[in-house]
């Protein structure tokens, strides 16, 4: 376990929080705040530009790692892959 590894975990989470933030906001919440749209409209693309990059990153380390399933890497995949399909599913009509 390297410290980089913990990081890009602690950042897949963030992400995730932020996704599912939205998430609320768009389907049960509903706000129309002027400076939460702006946030969101800035924080938005480069977050999901960001989940790639976590992906690879971690890919990279769990392959460091030797595919141990009780590394920070391994749990960051997977979380990413998750954030990944959300944003892919989050374009597609229902």
């Amino acid at each position: 376990m390297t410290k980089v590894s913990k990081i890009l975990f602690h950042a897949s989470w963030l992400s995730s929080v932020y996704f599912l933030l939205l998430l609320l906001n768009n389907y049960i919440i509903k706000s129309d705040v002027f400076l939460i749209g702006f946030i969101q409209e800035l924080a938005t693309i480069p977050i999901m530009f960001a989940q790639f990059g976590l992906c690879v990153a971690a890919l990279i380390y769990w392959i460091k790692d030797s595919f141990r399933l009780k590394e920070y890497s391994f749990y960051t995949v997977v979380i990413s892959f998750c954030n990944i399909a959300f944003i892919v599913l989050s374009f597609t009509s229902w």
